[in-house]
């Protein structure tokens, strides 16, 4: 939220390592990716969130609003 995207992947990189399946640091990776205009990359993360937890209906709902956004982009 401030803005400080180097700091805070750090960060959630060094969660993941200690808990790989740690819901909220990739739910932030995602956030910070679609900050940085890297829908891709968000996509990805919230493929991997879905391998964890295939019924998170939030997720399916965030992945659905990017596909959407990056199709509307084009």
């Amino acid at each position: 939220m401030l803005g400080k995207f180097d700091a805070s992947m750090m960060d959630i990189h060094e969660t993941l390592k200690l808990e790989p399946r740690h819901f909220g640091a990739m739910d932030g990776m995602g956030l910070i990716f679609i900050e940085m205009q890297k829908f891709e990359k968000a996509l990805d993360i919230y493929d991997q969130m879905l391998k964890i937890f295939p019924n998170s209906t939030a997720t399916k709902e965030k992945k659905e609003r990017m596909l959407n956004f990056i199709s509307k982009s084009i």
